[in-house]
């Protein structure tokens, strides 16, 4: 008897779990992502935030690239890193 409980508590369990997410299938922490669909790739607050046409460009940190408009191929990894970059081009920056 005392293992058919075990079992149903189980079984209830995993029931409740299944329909949850879990911490790491969340949406992403980035709404930004791919900016424009051009290969740029975003996270942080505003974060390549006035990119128009730039394309395969990365920021990570707070304001990173985030005057680039059309700027290409890109690198900015700190808070602020290319702050005023508009439309450089190949600037690796940390």
């Amino acid at each position: 008897m005392k293992s058919m409980i075990t079992r149903m508590m189980v079984i209830a369990s995993l029931c409740c779990t299944v329909g949850a997410t879990p911490s790491w299938g969340g949406p992403s922490p980035n709404p930004t992502g791919n900016v424009n669909n051009q290969g740029n790739t975003a996270t942080g607050g505003s974060a390549l935030g006035k990119n128009t046409t730039g394309s395969f460009n990365t920021a990570t940190g707070v304001n990173a690239l985030s005057a680039n408009t059309t700027g290409l191929r890109n690198t900015a990894i700190s808070y602020q890193a290319l702050l005023g970059s508009t439309t450089g081009a190949a600037a690796p920056y940390q």
